[in-house]
C-alpha cells in the first residue's frame, strides 16, 4: 500500500470516527470520557456547548481574554465532574449555570477590569457599545438563571444551542410535546418577570432575545482541541499544571473547591440528621420498652406529694405589662445590604460608596444613611440574615410568614399574626393598618392565611403627593370590615392621627416632605394612639442597574423618615414599648453588574431592628471582605421571626387552631430566636 493510500484509509477511518462522535447524545460522549478519557468526544462537548459557554462568558467579561480563560475553566471543571452530573440533567443546562458563576467569579477578582468598576465610568452605566438587543439579552440571561432546572434546560438546549425540540427531547430524555410545553411555561415566566422590571415583551421579541444571547457567538477554532487536550490533563493530574492558562486553571480550582465546600456540607447535614433520627428512635423505643425512669411508676418510689394549684395572677399585675406596637417598614424589591447597612468601602465590590462612623464606636454604615448613623445605638443590624429564594414571589412570601411556599398551604404574615397577638386584647382599635408606598411591589404573604379575614391588614392607598396631601381616615365602613361590628368605633379612635397638620412645621420637615417620612409621621401617631400593628411600604429597590443614579434619593428618603421616628419615639418615651422592623425580601449581589447594579442574593442581606426589647447599639453576623459569603452567626427568616415576636412579649412557641382543627405553630418547631439581639 503506498503512503498516499494509507493517509487516505486513515482519513476515511477518521471522518467514520467523527461521524460516531457527532451521533452521541451528550450523555453518551461525557460517559465515554469518564470511563475512556477519550479527547474527541470531550471535544465534541465543546463544539456543541461552546458557543453558548462563549457567549455567556463575553457578556459577563466584556474582554475577549477573559472570556476565553473562564471559558476554558468552565470546561476543565467539566472534566473533573463528569463522572458526577445527574444522568437526568442537561449538560448544556449545568455547562451555563458553571459559565455564569465562573464569569461572575473572574470578573469580582478584577482580572484586567479591577479599575473599571473602582471607576465606574458612564460607558458602565450606559455601554455606547452595547446595542439594545445586546442589553435586552443581558436582562433575558439574568433572569434565565433563576428558573427551575427543567425549563432552563429546554431553554438552553432549544434557543441558546439551537438544537430542535426533538434533539432536546432526547437530551432530556423525554418527549418533544414535554420539551414544547417547558419552552411555553418558561417563556410566560420569563415575560412575567422582564415585566415587574419595566420590560413588556411579545413571544416574538422574547424569542429573538433569547436565539440572540446564545448560540450565535463565533467559536474560535483554536479553542476547540487546545481546550479538549487540557480538560484530560487536568481531570488526569488532578488539578496540577495544565495546557490551559493559568488563569483558566485558578478559576477552575476556584470553581471546584467551592463545590466541594457544598458537598461537604451537605454530606455533614445528612451525617447529622441521620444521627438525630436515631437517637430519636433509640429513645423512642427506650420508652416503649418501659426504660425511661421519667416516665415508669416504680412500686418502690416515695410517694409524690399532689400538685400544688395554679395561682392566677392578680390583675395589677397585668395591668403593668407593656402593651407593645410594631412599625414594619417593607422595602419591596430587595435593597442592597452593601450600599446601606453593610458597606464593603475597601473592596471593589463595595465602590460605589463610603461607610461613615456611628454613634456607636467601631460600627460603621454606608454614607447614604448619615441620620441613621446618629441613631445607632439603638439599631441591631443583623447582617447575616440568609436564605435560598431569588424569586421576588417566594422571597416575600418567605420572609413575611418565615415559611416557604407551600401547596394548599396559606400561612399568616407576620403582621397578621401580630394584629391577633396583640390586638386581641384591644377591640376598639384597629389592629393592622398598611400604608401603601409608591413603587410598591409583589405582596406575597401579605394575608391573614388560616387566622381569618378579621386579621387581615385595612390598606391605606396614597393620593397623590403625600408631602403635599395627607393621607385620610378609613371611614367607618372600610373599618367594619375587619372591625366586627365596631367600624365607628375604630374610625373615631384614630381619625385624629391622620390630622399631621397638628405637628410643628419643624417636625413635619424633619421626617421628610415625601410619601415615605409623612408615613412615618403618621405611624408615631397611630402607635401613640394604641395601634397594635401599622406597615409601611417604600418599594424600588430592585436595582439592577445604575445605582449610583437611583440608590441615594431612596436612602434620603428612608433616612430622615426612619431616623426621626425612631429618635421622636424615644424622646417622647415610646420606643421600649415600639418595635421597628426594617427588612425586604433579599440582598443584592456583591458583584456589580455591567449596568452598574445589583441583581438578586437571597445568600446574603441585612435586617435592621430598633425598640421593644432590643438590644441596640450593635452589628449581629458577619460577611466576607468582598461580602459574597457569611462568616459569623448566619440567621435564618424562621428564627428572625422568632426575634420579633420574642421582642414584642409573644412567646414563639406558641400555636394557633388551623382549618383543619390541628394546631399551627408561629414558626417552625425548635425554633430559637437570635439571643444577641434581645434584652
Amino acid at each position: 500500500m503506498t503512503t498516499t493510500s494509507l493517509h487516505a484509509a486513515v482519513g476515511y477511518a477518521r471522518c467514520i470516527f467523527d461521524h460516531d462522535t457527532r451521533c452521541r447524545t451528550d450523555r453518551q460522549l461525557l460517559d465515554r470520557f469518564t470511563a475512556d478519557r477519550n479527547e474527541s468526544a470531550f471535544a465534541e462537548l465543546v463544539r456543541r456547548h461552546g458557543p453558548m459557554v462563549l457567549a455567556v462568558c463575553r457578556r459577563v467579561l466584556r474582554h475577549q481574554q477573559d472570556a476565553e480563560d473562564a471559558f476554558q475553566a468552565a470546561f476543565l471543571v467539566l472534566a473533573r465532574k463528569s463522572g458526577g452530573i445527574r444522568q437526568s440533567a442537561s449538560v448544556g443546562g449545568w455547562l451555563y449555570q458553571v459559565a455564569i458563576r465562573l464569569a461572575l467569579r473572574a470578573r469580582a477578582a478584577g482580572l484586567r477590569r479591577r479599575s473599571l468598576l473602582v471607576t465606574l465610568p458612564a460607558s458602565v452605566v450606559a455601554p455606547e457599545s452595547e446595542t439594545p438587543m445586546e442589553h435586552l439579552s443581558i436582562a433575558v440571561e439574568g433572569e434565565l438563571d433563576r428558573l427551575p432546572e427543567h425549563y432552563r434546560s429546554a431553554v438552553i438546549l432549544c434557543y441558546l444551542e439551537g438544537r430542535t425540540q426533538t434533539e432536546a427531547a432526547r437530551h432530556l430524555a423525554t418527549t418533544a410535546d414535554a420539551v414544547n410545553s417547558r419552552l411555553k411555561r418558561a417563556r410566560e415566566l420569563l415575560r412575567r418577570r422582564l415585566a415587574r422590571h419595566g420590560t413588556a415583551l411579545s413571544v416574538a421579541a422574547l424569542t429573538e432575545a433569547l436565539v440572540a444571547g446564545g448560540s450565535h457567538a463565533a467559536l474560535p477554532a483554536h479553542l476547540v482541541r487546545p481546550t479538549a487536550r487540557a480538560a484530560l490533563e487536568f481531570a488526569a493530574s488532578r488539578g496540577a499544571a495544565c495546557g490551559a492558562p493559568a488563569a483558566a486553571t485558578s478559576l477552575a480550582k476556584g470553581a471546584l473547591f467551592t463545590m466541594g465546600i457544598l458537598n461537604i456540607k451537605i454530606a455533614v447535614a445528612g451525617f447529622v440528621g441521620a444521627a438525630l433520627l436515631t437517637l430519636v428512635a433509640l429513645f423512642g423505643a427506650s420508652s416503649a420498652l418501659g426504660d425511661d425512669p421519667a416516665g415508669v411508676k416504680r412500686d418502690d418510689a416515695p410517694p409524690q406529694k399532689p400538685a400544688a394549684k395554679t395561682v392566677a395572677q392578680p390583675a395589677a399585675k397585668d395591668k403593668a405589662k407593656p402593651q407593645y406596637s410594631v412599625i414594619l417598614l417593607w422595602m419591596s424589591g430587595g435593597p442592597s445590604q452593601i450600599d446601606t447597612f453593610d458597606p464593603k468601602p475597601a473592596n471593589v465590590n463595595g465602590a460605589f460608596f463610603q461607610s461613615i462612623e456611628t454613634s456607636v464606636k467601631g460600627l460603621q454604615i454606608s454614607q447614604t444613611l448619615p441620620k441613621l448613623a446618629k441613631q445607632a445605638h439603638h439599631l441591631a443590624i443583623i447582617r447575616s440574615l440568609t436564605h435560598r429564594e431569588g424569586d421576588h414571589t417566594r422571597s416575600s412570601y418567605l420572609m413575611r410568614t418565615g415559611w416557604p411556599i407551600a401547596d394548599g398551604l396559606d400561612m399568616p404574615s407576620l403582621g397578621c399574626v401580630l394584629a391577633k397577638e396583640l390586638g386581641d386584647g384591644r377591640p376598639d382599635l384597629p389592629r393592622y393598618l398598611y400604608i401603601a408606598g409608591q413603587n410598591e411591589g409583589i405582596r406575597a404573604g401579605h394575608t391573614p392565611g388560616y387566622l381569618g379575614p378579621q386579621y387581615r391588614s385595612l390598606d391605606i392607598v396614597a393620593r397623590g403627593d403625600l408631602g403635599v396631601v395627607p393621607l385620610a381616615p378609613p371611614t367607618a365602613d372600610e373599618f367594619d370590615g375587619v372591625a366586627n361590628g365596631k367600624g365607628e368605633t375604630h374610625h373615631k379612635a384614630v381619625a385624629k392621627a391622620f390630622d399631621l397638620n397638628e405637628e410643628p412645621k419643624e417636625t413635619r420637615d424633619a421626617y421628610g416632605l415625601t410619601g415615605f417620612g409623612q408615613n412615618c409621621l403618621l405611624a408615631r401617631r397611630l402607635v401613640e394612639r394604641g395601634v397594635p400593628v401599622v406597615e409601611i411600604g417604600l418599594g424600588g429597590w430592585d436595582m439592577h442597574g445604575n445605582i449610583p443614579g437611583i440608590l441615594p434619593k431612596r436612602c434620603a428618603e428612608l433616612d430622615a423618615g426612619m431616623a426621626t421616628l425612631i429618635k421622636d419615639l424615644h424622646e417622647r418615651k415610646r420606643l421600649d414599648t415600639t418595635l421597628i422592623v426594617w427588612m425586604g425580601e433579599f440582598g443584592r449581589t456583591p458583584i456589580i453588574n455591567a449596568n452598574a447594579g445589583r441583581d438578586h442574593y437571597p445568600m446574603v442581606s441585612s435586617v435592621v431592628l430598633a425598640g421593644a426589647k432590643i438590644k441596640g447599639g450593635q452589628a449581629i453576623g458577619k460577611t466576607s471582605a468582598d461580602g459574597v459569603q457569611i462568616e459569623e452567626r448566619p440567621v435564618k427568616p424562621p428564627e428572625l421571626m422568632a426575634t420579633i415576636y420574642q421582642a414584642v412579649g409573644v412567646d414563639p412557641a406558641k400555636k394557633n387552631r388551623s382549618p383543619s382543627g390541628g394546631m399551627a405553630p408561629l414558626v417552625e418547631p425548635g425554633t430559637k430566636a437570635v439571643k444577641e439581639a434581645l434584652r
